[in-house]
């Protein structure tokens, strides 16, 4: 009699075990997705905190310009609505606001401003010149900091900017051919160079006050070595 009662609990068993691998299947899967959204909200964390970095280094050296050229020239308006502006007469020095970025590139961009001079048109049509300013890892992944770059039209193209270089933020897919080895009509104006701040506040003060005098020209070429950036 207990052959029956035996069999019956092992075919019981047996019919039990599906529902067995559908509740491990469902562990494993919520297992799964909670293991991305803390790992996502690691990332979250980390480039938050990229980026409040970013925006503390580029601050002190905008603080840096702005100290230099009140020094220089009291009677500079300086106003930091949007960004940094600072003009004497028609010129205009000034900072774009530092914006986050998380973009899939294989240049990671966790933050970007903008810099520049902007004068009265010359008899050339030369209104100044403007830098990109990213906060990346271009030479060795997960290495960030500030780098300044510029773009300008391939003179191939027949087009033509009155500011050159000009900025152009890591958003555009002009800038990011113009990166690559590839030909288009947008190539690189100003090679990408790491933004040391007290070279950084002379060369802009000096162009700044170049652009004053009606003296600002334009290069006419990059000026500046160019990096091995990597490419992957």
């Amino acid at each position: 009699m207990l052959l029956p009662v035996q069999g019956y609990i092992i075919q019981l068993t047996m019919e039990q075990n599906p529902f067995e691998s559908i509740n491990r299947a469902m562990e494993e899967d919520s297992l799964r997705k909670a293991t991305l959204e803390l790992e996502l909200g690691e990332r979250t964390a980390f480039r938050k905190l990229l980026y409040e970095r970013a925006q503390s280094a580029l601050q002190a050296v905008f603080d840096d310009l702005t100290k230099e050229v009140s020094e220089l020239t009291p009677h500079a308006i300086i106003s930091r609505s949007n960004g940094l502006d600072i003009g004497v007469g028609n010129v205009k020095l000034g900072t774009d606001p530092v914006r986050p970025l998380d973009e899939n590139r294989h240049i990671d961009v966790v933050a970007y401003s903008a810099v520049g001079v902007i004068q009265p048109e010359d008899r050339y049509r030369f209104a100044g010149r403007a830098h990109s300013l990213w906060y990346c890892d271009p030479i060795t992944k997960g290495d960030f900091e500030w780098f300044e770059l510029g773009f300008m039209s391939n003179p191939l193209s027949g087009r033509r900017t009155t500011v050159e270089p000009y900025n152009l933020p890591p958003t555009s897919e002009d800038a990011w051919v113009a990166i690559s080895p590839t030909m288009h009509t947008v190539q690189m104006g100003y090679n990408f160079q790491a933004l040391l701040a007290k070279e950084f506040v002379e060369r802009w003060i000096g162009w700044f006050a170049l652009a004053a005098q009606g003296k600002l020209q334009s290069s006419g070429s990059i000026g500046n070595t160019r990096l091995t950036i990597r490419a992957s």
